[in-house]
């Protein structure tokens, strides 16, 4: 493979597409059948969903229902793989929508690097992403559920070594994975709870160029213990 001065691993949903809106309605839309019309139990489910961006989905189903919903769980799915059905099909409807994150394109053609794409989307998923918008041969490979992100990067950084990774995310998950990992992070795009822990960030990829990439690999600390405790 051809040597370049690094490599990019970008998480998907909020930070290659403007997908965060259409995954957050979609997941409460899922649970529709178990609120009972409930609106406390909506906030509540809402709430929950949009502070846990970049954990994997399956893990927020079962919490919502077991914790937010006193369900019990089952041995054969049940009640999780209702909810899950019924949220995937809602995003076979809604994601052809969303368009790519702005100045995605223009970064891309500009940075030359080695690329992958590691979220907690299935492996499927993020390829039906990339090939709808003509970015399947963009990125060198894809990470997804079940592989977890620290052991994707860490996967990543080793096959790459010594050429530096950088990650781009856009939730606290996604800055925790990425030092457990030692890799560097810039956030684009992030939640706020991501927001209110980084020095700075970027609103999406306009802001990002060539000579900022190269800063944040010179100067984004690696193998910094992780500032936050993720709940799952």
């Amino acid at each position: 493979m051809t040597q370049r001065p690094y490599v990019l691993a970008f998480d998907m949903d909020g930070v290659l597409f403007d997908t965060e809106s259409v995954k957050l309605a979609a997941f409460l839309d899922a649970f529709v059948p178990f609120c009972g019309g409930d609106d406390a139990v909506v906030e509540k489910i809402q709430a929950y969903n949009a502070a846990h961006r970049g954990i994997p989905r399956a893990e927020k189903i079962r919490f919502v229902l077991t914790d937010l919903l006193g369900r019990p769980m089952h041995g054969d799915g049940g009640d999780a793989d209702n909810v899950a059905a019924r949220y995937a099909a809602f995003l076979a409807q809604r994601l052809p929508h969303c368009a790519p994150m702005d100045g995605l394109m223009e970064f891309l053609a500009e940075v030359d690097a080695i690329r992958y794409v590691v979220s907690s989307a299935p492996p499927p998923e993020i390829r039906t992403s990339l090939e709808r918008h003509g970015l399947d041969a963009a990125f060198h490979g894809v990470a997804g559920y079940p592989q977890a992100k620290t052991d994707a990067l860490r996967e990543i950084a080793e096959r790459h070594h010594p050429v530096p990774v950088l990650y781009f995310g856009d939730a606290p998950a996604d800055l925790a994975a990425a030092r457990a990992a030692g890799t560097r992070f810039a956030a684009v795009n992030p939640n706020p709870g991501l927001a209110a822990i980084v020095d700075g960030h970027f609103d999406d990829f306009t802001q990002v160029d060539r000579q900022c990439v190269d800063r944040l690999v010179r100067t984004t600390a690696v193998n910094d213990p992780p500032r936050i405790r993720i709940p799952i």
